[in-house]
């Protein structure tokens, strides 16, 4: 459990708390997370904005799918898939637009597309909208599945055909 105590005079944490925290201006007994103990002058370091925990200034130690919706690469917390990195240096990773599978610098900036879209100009265009009654495209002029289940370069209503 994470303690704080309040020593402002000194600027020095007593032994019970011995880690101070820069940013709050608190003493405590442990970091918090998203910040690492400098064992040399106690004190609380921010870890790089994408890491959940880090152990040092150079490498994240974990990251948090359900939390930042961020994981592993290498030494850092790169965003999962239908996440991004929005230039804000938020801890947490920003949801590309539902079309979207992957998607880079915005969220309808497409790398890759969900079910039901299909990829063209870094966009997600949906598959009903190109050919009517089209649930599943990888294209704009063939549709890999009709409404009624059938295939082709046209679909015909649930109802007819």
């Amino acid at each position: 459990m994470k303690m704080s105590y309040f020593h402002h005079k000194l600027r020095t944490c007593p032994t019970s708390h011995p880690n101070y925290d820069t940013a709050l201006k608190l003493c405590f007994d442990v970091c918090d997370t998203g910040y690492y103990l400098n064992t040399t002058t106690k004190r609380c370091i921010k870890c790089f904005y994408d890491c959940h925990t880090c152990t040092n200034g150079t490498a994240c130690a974990s990251c948090s799918a359900s939390l930042d919706f961020r994981q592993m690469n290498g030494s850092r917390c790169s965003p999962i898939n239908g996440y991004f990195d929005n230039n804000t240096n938020s801890r947490q990773a920003t949801p590309c637009a539902l079309s979207c599978a992957t998607c880079i610098t915005n969220s309808t900036n497409c790398l890759s597309c969900n079910t039901g879209y299909f990829f063209s100009n870094n966009r997600c265009i949906s598959c009903n909208s190109a050919m009517y009654n089209c649930q599943q495209c990888s294209n704009s002029s063939y549709c890999l599945l009709c409404s009624n289940g059938s295939s082709g370069s046209t679909c015909t209503s649930c109802g007819s055909g």
